[in-house]
């Protein structure tokens, strides 16, 4: 259903209010055109007036004229009496044309229609006639009524039945041209039309809406009214003389009846005769409504007859169609079984004909596995004596050889007679069944292997606990190393280092250390036992990081940088006046001190590889996602050595150039992967570095 139309006539009055008259002149012919198009005459008739009224608004009264007349004809057709005599009374200037053909205009009233009796006729009828004259009705020939109606009775076919009641009026009632109309839901269609010129009777369905066959206007009346309208001669002035059909063909003797059958209307039947004066007489009216009165009857029998061949025919495909035999199985209270009905995919799943399984059921019956057989019975007694759905999976042998699984499904209805009937579905679910059996052997595979694994996790488990015990033993022993490196090694670097001091002493005051040879021995020895202290004090503070526990809270990273600038610029060591440069740092989850370790040597090395500038600049700073940096202008390094920055004993400069054990980054870089983050540089020569890290969160230790 399109209703375009309607949106395109709103549109077009909206153009019409706003001033835009070519948009709204557009817009009414587009909704006209539509309207015919989907078979809506009473909104084509609508939107021609209101494109008349807009044209008569705009001053244009010869186009205003041509779609008044249009309005008019379809308000005609539709049977809109009362609305074309409005537009007539209010717009006599532009229907005047209209009427120019004929001399004078018939209004239809109750001095010009007669009323057939009711006793000659079984509705209420309209009678138009050019005179106060009627027909004299003749004797009625009962036997020829009576042999049409049995004929009528006789057709159970629809299309048979409706060229057979059209023969039938043609031959009893004097007309030259039938037409009958079948009600479809609130609609007509034309079924059939005969005519006396041609001996065919053309059987066809179309919507009564786009038919110009037929007096539309005339037609819908009886279809509103139900009652039978009959015009002695359509071309005098009636109610109807404006109907385009009439005044086209101008057919002299018209009938319009409805077929009722107990108050629902059923069709209409329409005749003419293009020749005679009151050819439809009062004998023929009534002949013509007793075999209306069967027709009725006749048709919704045919209707009813089609929607059962219509419902067999989608149930026939339904049971083709469906993946599975449809079945209707019946056990009588002697115990006898029979299948009622078998669908034709019987041949396909059980590999017989339905006739052979119709014949005896226990041709499928016997196909049951002998192993499936014992279940199969209880399952049948069981759904007998509960009636309750039947539900049973299992194997069956067919004639070929082969076995199948098969579903089946149905419900039980206890007869009247005692017998059971069950209608269902058997579905060979063959594929499905070995899929099952495949997910089995898989489960149990699988099930296999997980007491495999859970076997060998138990021994990794045993073994990973042996191994974490001798991890334990390795600690302490690591621990009373440590403190053994701490005491025994650290007491002879005292010694040495006390004693090089002493002598460089004693041979100060001999004027001994004028020799430059005993003044450089003695530096060696003094630096060579700091530089030993310092490489394992820097050994114990990197495998003290991997053991001490983490403590965890908030740290101010702006007070950590305070500390370790001041702390390193106490220093005599550094000996570097440098430029700080500090913005915004975040409070972070860590390790207060091992934080400050970080900071001190990451600014120290800051400081230690600036010093060589003019002018040493750091800054200190955070970026976005908790991104730390530590930048500074000093010697730089080249980048294609960056993997090796953060490893122990790894060195990008030479120890003339800047002294250091190469174990300092190695403990930041192990500080930060502790707490969850990553540490890296960036670089060039001569260029500066900067160091970026970031704190991800508690790591496992």
């Amino acid at each position: 259903m399109n209703h375009q139309h309607k949106v395109d006539l709103v549109t077009a009055e909206h153009d019409r209010i706003l001033g835009r008259n070519y948009e709204a002149a557009d817009g009414y012919d587009q909704a006209i055109a539509r309207a015919r198009e989907n078979g809506y005459v009473q909104e084509a008739a609508l939107a021609n007036e209101l494109a008349a009224r807009f044209y008569l608004q705009w001053g244009k009264e010869k186009v205003a004229a041509g779609y008044m007349q249009e309005a008019y004809y379809d308000y005609a057709r539709w049977g809109a009496k009362a609305k074309t005599d409005d537009l007539e009374n209010l717009y006599p200037q532009l229907l005047g044309p209209l009427f120019q053909a004929r001399q004078h205009h018939f209004v239809l009233g109750q001095t010009n229609l007669q009323a057939v009796s009711t006793a000659s006729s079984f509705d209420q009828t309209l009678q138009t006639s050019p005179s106060s004259s009627h027909f004299p009705a003749a004797t009625l020939d009962f036997t020829t009524v009576f042999k049409a109606s049995q004929a009528l009775s006789s057709e159970i076919q629809l299309e048979q039945l409706v060229a057979k009641l059209l023969q039938v009026v043609m031959e009893n009632a004097g007309a030259k041209k039938a037409a009958l109309l079948i009600a479809q839901d609130d609609s007509l269609a034309i079924e059939a039309m005969a005519t006396l010129t041609d001996a065919d009777i053309t059987v066809f369905s179309v919507p009564l809406s786009v038919s110009e066959v037929i007096p539309l206007s005339l037609v819908n009346y009886v279809k509103h009214s139900l009652k039978t309208v009959v015009l002695d001669d359509a071309t005098a002035q009636t109610d109807f003389t404006a109907d385009p059909y009439l005044m086209r063909y101008q057919p002299r003797s018209v009938l319009c009846t409805p077929i009722l059958n107990q108050g629902k209307l059923i069709g209409l039947l329409y005749l003419e005769n293009p020749l005679t004066v009151a050819a439809f007489t009062r004998d023929r009216l009534e002949v013509i409504h007793l075999l209306c009165t069967q027709a009725a009857i006749s048709l919704e029998n045919a209707r009813l007859y089609r929607n059962l061949q219509a419902s067999e025919a989608r149930y026939q495909r339904l049971a083709e169609n469906v993946p599975g035999v449809i079945y209707q199985f019946r056990l009588s209270p002697d115990g006898h079984r029979e299948l009622s009905y078998i669908s034709p995919l019987c041949v396909e799943i059980f590999e017989v004909e339905p006739e052979s399984a119709l014949a005896d059921a226990q041709v499928i019956l016997g196909m049951v596995h002998p192993d499936d057989t014992v279940e199969f019975e209880q399952s049948i007694l069981a759904s007998a004596q509960t009636l309750q759905p039947w539900q049973w999976v299992g194997r069956i042998r067919l004639p070929s050889g082969r076995v199948k699984w098969i579903q089946g499904g149905s419900r039980p209805e206890r007869q009247s007679d005692g017998a059971i009937v069950w209608d269902g579905i058997l579905m060979d679910v063959s594929d499905r069944k070995q899929a099952e059996l495949e997910i089995l052997r898989l489960n149990q595979a699988l099930e296999q292997q997980n007491r495999n694994l859970e076997t060998v996790v138990e021994q990794r488990t045993a073994e990973l606990m042996q191994r974490t015990i001798q991890l334990e033993a390795s600690n302490q022993e690591l621990e009373f190393f440590s403190y053994s490196v701490s005491h025994d090694l650290r007491a002879p670097l005292r010694h040495i280092n006390g004693f090089a001091s002493a002598l460089q002493q004693r041979l100060q005051s001999h004027n001994a250390l004028s020799d430059p040879k005993v003044d450089h021995y003695v530096q060696v020895i003094q630096n060579g036992s700091q530089k030993m202290a310092q490489l394992i004090d820097g050994l114990l503070d990197l495998s003290r990081i991997g053991r001490k526990p983490m403590e965890y809270r908030l740290v101010n990273l702006q007070q950590l940088v305070d500390e370790a600038i001041a702390s390193l610029q106490h220093n005599p060591d550094i000996g570097t006046a440098a430029e700080f440069v500090i913005g915004e740092l975040p409070t972070v989850q860590g390790d207060a001190r091992l934080l400050q370790q970080v900071l001190s040597n990451l600014i120290g090395n800051a400081l230690k590889f600036s010093r060589h500038h003019p002018t040493p600049r750091i800054e200190i700073g955070s970026l976005p996602a908790g991104v730390i940096f530590i930048r500074d202008n000093g010697a730089g390094f080249d980048m294609k050595y960056a993997d090796k920055l953060f490893g122990p004993f790894q060195r990008l400069h030479t120890p003339t150039e800047f002294e250091g054990t190469g174990i300092g980054l190695a403990i930041v870089q192990r500080i930060i992967h502790r707490h969850g983050g990553t540490i890296w540089a960036e670089s060039q020569p001569n260029q500066g570095a900067t160091f970026y890290f970031t704190l991800g969160g508690p790591a496992q230790d």
